[in-house]
């Protein structure tokens, strides 16, 4: 199973190594490029996704900020999250360019420019865990765990689409997963589920290892 749009492509993921791994990082200015930050700035890093045009969006918690970085290494913008700006599990980028993470109450989306095209309120998260990660749907709309029982999806424009529940008793045990048709799968402590991008239930399978033959 794969998340669309969550791969960081070859070109942009060597992008970032050079600029901000090995510490480098550009002004607004697209013609300099300033020293290395100090030493453990790089620490910082939490996460990052590639866009289709290859633009890099990184995540920086210290600056509670996101910065995107052109295939030439330029800062094309930066933004301040709202709130508190702690971001949990990791950004997804949709087909349309636009970048979706989740934070404690809150689910953004930020437009290719930089702007906040989005956002809705969730259910405030009990840990940090990565099952809170985004999916991004075929549509450029994204799917995310309200709660580790409880799913909701919204479109490209932020209109909530569907909600379901995981069966009885069940809990995310991993982020959902959109395949390539379209489909969402969750994973829970017994059953994966598949849903249609519609959210209407597709099928559903124990994950109990088969019992051994008499």
């Amino acid at each position: 199973m794969s998340r669309t749009g969550s791969r960081v492509m070859p070109r942009a993921r060597n992008i970032l190594l050079s600029l901000w791994i090995a510490g480098a990082a550009c002004t607004d200015d697209p013609a300099t490029v300033v020293p290395p930050p100090p030493a453990g700035a790089t620490s910082a890093l939490r996460s990052l996704v590639a866009r289709p045009d290859s633009v890099a969006v990184i995540y920086l918690p210290s600056e509670r900020a996101l910065r995107a970085v052109s295939p030439r290494g330029v800062e094309l913008w930066r933004v301040t999250l709202p709130g508190s700006g702690r971001v949990i599990g990791d950004l997804v980028v949709a087909p349309n360019s636009a970048v979706y993470l989740r934070t404690v109450t809150r689910m953004l989306c930020y437009g290719a420019g930089g702007e906040l095209a989005w956002s809705h309120e969730l259910p405030a998260a009990a840990s940090a865990d990565r099952l809170y990660t985004p999916a991004a749907m075929t549509n450029s709309g994204a799917v995310v765990a309200a709660t580790p029982q409880h799913l909701v999806a919204f479109d490209h424009r932020g209109v909530q689409m569907w909600e379901a529940d995981l069966p009885l008793g069940e809990s995310l045990v991993a982020p959902p997963s959109v395949l390539r048709d379209g489909t969402i799968v969750a994973v829970g402590q017994q059953f994966a589920v598949a849903l249609h991008p519609d959210g209407k239930a597709a099928w559903q399978t124990s994950l109990a290892a088969p019992r051994a033959a008499r």
